[in-house]
């Protein structure tokens, strides 16, 4: 398989994977550490699946702000995990079409 197909499915995909990861989070619950001044995101998914972002929260720091952070951050974390999975769903498509290919000759 090529590098110019992967790209361009990635590409395709991408924006495919923001969606389904939004739709399948189930609830966002947010943590305030004092101790370290971290807040984080907990992103559940319906699967039951939990992905955490964090974020500092620096003197000043509105708690809004700290937690849209850590949710972003949790997200990034979801993508790279969907990019992960589909990338691995190309490549087996690959090797088994590599294969078929040779078998029908």
């Amino acid at each position: 398989m090529s590098h110019i197909t992967v790209k361009s499915v990635n590409s395709q995909l991408l924006s495919a994977m923001r969606i389904s990861a939004d739709r399948d989070i189930e609830c966002v619950t947010y943590h305030f550490e004092p101790k370290d001044a971290t807040m984080y995101a907990y992103m559940h998914f319906r699967n039951g699946f939990v992905i955490t972002g964090q974020s500092l929260m620096t003197t000043g720091s509105v708690r809004r702000v700290a937690e849209e952070r850590a949710r972003n951050n949790a997200q990034l974390k979801a993508i790279m995990i969907e990019q992960y999975l589909l990338t691995e769903k190309l490549y087996q498509a690959a090797i088994k079409e590599a294969k078929d290919g040779v078998s029908a000759r």
